[in-house]
This record gives structure tokens, sequence and C-alpha cells, in this order.
């Protein structure tokens, strides 16, 4: 079974969220911030645990597009836990807004990176974006037309969010457990400015065991008695005779 989404949310830097029940989960938060002065540089915590930065975008006049992710391998913490997303080194004019997901049977360790885009456009109502993914894995798109109200997104993604709140248009997207592909996905737009930012995250490895060797008659233990009542029985017949008999079963008596 490849990655799944087990649930999500709007979110606002500051909002809280309550992670979904499941295995192998990432919470990820992606949207759009926009700057008021400075260079900011972004950073974001869940419930006070720092989240790793998978995608942002190049600074577009004063916007970036941002993609936060955190494993259970690093600590999601357990109920409602507030998302916050802060600037060092600028200002921040419109704060974090998009959406949050837990996601479940994703890797713990690394992206699917063949799918990891970053870009900006202009002069087109419609980004065609080239991507590969593995199997199984959980794609998550999210795009902004600048100046536009519509935006489509590509054939079999279910469209997350469709926010206006701060000019333009924010997409936000998924397609949970994609198959194995190299494919373009278009947006489209009625408008001709756009930023973007992609990321898949794998599926996680199935859990292998050992092999286990197969239990030949009886356990070690057993066996281990057996044994030593077999040499203790050879010593007995050799000094007196066959007084003493213990039945053994065949393959553990001696030949000879």
């Amino acid at each position: 079974m490849g990655g799944v989404t087990l649930n999500s949310a709007n979110i606002l830097s500051g909002g809280s969220f309550t992670p979904g029940a499941g295995s192998n989960r990432r919470i990820v938060a992606m949207g759009h911030v926009r700057r008021d002065t400075g260079t900011p540089v972004y950073s974001a915590t869940f419930g006070g645990v720092a989240m790793t930065a998978d995608v942002v975008t190049p600074l577009s006049s004063d916007d970036q597009l941002l993609i936060y992710s955190l494993t259970d391998l690093t600590g999601i913490p357990g109920g409602a836990s507030v998302l916050s997303v802060t600037a060092t080194g600028g200002t921040i004019l419109d704060q974090f807004h998009g959406q949050i997901y837990t996601l479940g049977g994703v890797d713990q360790t690394s992206l699917d990176s063949g799918f990891t885009s970053t870009g900006t456009a202009s002069g087109t109502t419609a980004t065609t974006v080239s991507l590969t993914n593995a199997n199984g894995s959980v794609r998550m798109a999210v795009m902004r037309d600048s100046t536009g109200d519509s935006v489509t997104g590509p054939a079999g993604w279910t469209d997350d969010r469709d926010d206006t709140s701060q000019g333009g248009m924010v997409w936000l997207g998924h397609q949970d457990n994609a198959a194995s592909a190299t494919a373009t996905y278009t947006w489209t737009a009625l408008t001709t400015n756009w930023m973007w930012g992609t990321v898949a995250y794998k599926a996680a490895v199935a859990a292998t065991r050992a092999p286990s060797l197969p239990l030949v008659g009886i356990g070690l233990a057993p066996l281990a008695w057996i044994i030593e009542r077999r040499n203790r029985l050879a010593q007995e017949q050799a000094t007196q005779g066959n007084k003493s008999r213990i039945f053994l079963p065949k393959f553990f008596r001696r030949r000879g």
C-alpha cells in the first residue's frame, strides 16, 4: 500500500491542527507567505517541534511558497498543536496561509526527489511541469497565480483549497498513492503570472521479516537433554552392561 492522506485542514500561522492516527506519518504544511521588509528566512514549528523545509520557492516580488514537514521519526506531538511560521532577517506582511495534512505510510527519511520543483513563469495562462515520482508516493503541489481568481489543477488531483484571501489565487492539492510515472502536469488560470512548488513523499518501505529456521522435531532444550541422556546411557551400558535402558527415538540412538 502506498502513501495516503489521513486528514487535512485549512491553516494559518498560529492555527491548531490535530494529526490523524496512523503509522509512518508526516505532517505537511504548505502555503503562501508575503514579506514586508528585508529578505526573510522562514522557519516553521508544529507544537514547538522544528519542521523541515522541503520546498522554498525563490522570492518573486514579495511572495514565496513554502512546504514544511515533520515525521513520526522526529516526533509528532499528540493532540491539537499549533503551527507557527516565523521570519528572521525581515518582517512578514501577510502571514503564512495554506493547508496542513497528516500523511500515512510514507518514508521517514527522504523525499521523492524527482518530483521536487519550484519556479516562476509569466506571459502564459498555463503552467506545465514535468515531474517523476516513485510508485505509491503522495504528490503535493502549491500554485499561485498572482492576479487571477481561478486555477484548475491536473486531472486526478484533489483540489484541497482555492485561496484568494491575500490577492491572486493560491491553489493547493494532492494525489494519494500515485503510480510510478514521469509525466507533465498542467495548471491553468485566467491570467499569466505564476509561481509553483511541488513535492512528493515516497511510500514507506514495507517491513521485512528475517527468514525463520524450521523447527525440526523438537526444541533445542529437549534435544540437548536427550543427547546428554544418550551419552550417559552409553557410559552406563559400557560399565554395567545393558541393565539400564532409556527409550530414545530411533533417530537419536547411537549407531555402531
